[in-house]
């Protein structure tokens, strides 16, 4: 029998021990596991759960491997068909199985350095426009009142 691939005393070498122990188990039963002997929250035991089982044997989207946290490189997790008992489907069932040929152990890519050209200093003829003149605009007349506006408003006739 294969070893376990993970960190000993680690969350993921748990999960796996117990998949490795198990012929069939489901991911509620894998999550429930985390939670309980494991004493993951709810949110760790899902994440955990989901990088054991993200391996596949191959893969039309995405890398095989899985997440990049598993060991993927050696293992994969395979989906069985789902058992449908008059017209509902069961829960879905995985099994472990192991890489006959170990897969390259994926790594992050290291990041590209991009030089950036450094662009030689110019010189830069100030250039002064004129100023613009600002002409300011004349003051409106007041509006000639209306006939039935109230006495305030009506302008005073102009004294002769």
């Amino acid at each position: 029998m294969n070893k376990n691939p993970y960190r000993e005393g680690s969350n993921y070498f748990g999960l796996f021990a117990f998949i490795q122990k198990a012929p069939k188990f489901t991911r509620e039963a894998l999550v429930k596991f985390a939670r309980q002997s494991l004493k993951l929250s709810e949110g760790a035991a899902e994440a955990s759960v989901t990088v054991i089982l993200s391996p596949r044997a191959e893969s039309t989207r995405g890398d095989c491997r899985g997440n990049i946290s598993s060991a993927g490189h050696l293992y994969f997790i395979e989906k069985l068909s789902r058992k449908e008992v008059k017209g509902v489907k069961g829960e879905q069932e995985y099994r472990l199985r192991w890489r006959v040929k170990p897969l390259q152990v994926k790594s992050r890519k290291a990041s590209k350095k991009v030089s950036k050209k450094v662009k030689k200093a110019t010189k830069k003829v100030a250039r002064k426009s004129p100023a613009k003149k600002t002409v300011k605009a004349p003051a409106k007349a007041p509006a000639p009142a209306s006939p039935g506006a109230p006495a305030s408003q009506t302008p005073e006739p102009a004294s002769a």
